[in-house]
């Protein structure tokens, strides 16, 4: 999966993200300075070649404010909380544990996915 390609036709508040079975794409410098803050981890294992749109990527730091204040107190938690969503939303190996449960099309003909 790679960006957001449009609302889901069950509910438009919720964005699905494009089908992409392509190779990683370059991430730009901003986006890749805020990934590295709060994933260093993914950074440093696979550079700037991701998987990830720098939209995703101001999604996966707003997505992680509420975890951090709920299971902060647990640093161990909350960093393996962490690392697993950096790297479904990243990860340019996420064809090894994510699955398009469904893909459907937007009115611009756009591949949408449903992963589960």
């Amino acid at each position: 999966m790679y960006d957001k390609c449009g609302p889901s036709p069950d509910d438009e508040s919720h964005e699905l993200n494009c089908a992409y079975d392509g190779p990683p794409k370059p991430l730009d410098p901003d986006s890749l300075e805020t990934l590295e803050e709060y994933c260093p981890e993914l950074v440093e294992k696979y550079g700037d070649e991701l998987c990830c749109a720098p939209e995703q990527v101001d999604d996966l730091v707003g997505n992680l404010a509420l975890p951090q204040s709920i299971i902060g107190r647990c640093p161990t938690c909350f960093y393996n909380f962490r690392q697993a969503f950096c790297e479904l939303t990243c990860s340019p190996k996420q064809y090894q544990f994510l699955n398009a449960s469904e893909i459907v099309y937007n009115d611009e003909s756009t591949f949408l996915q449903r992963s589960y």
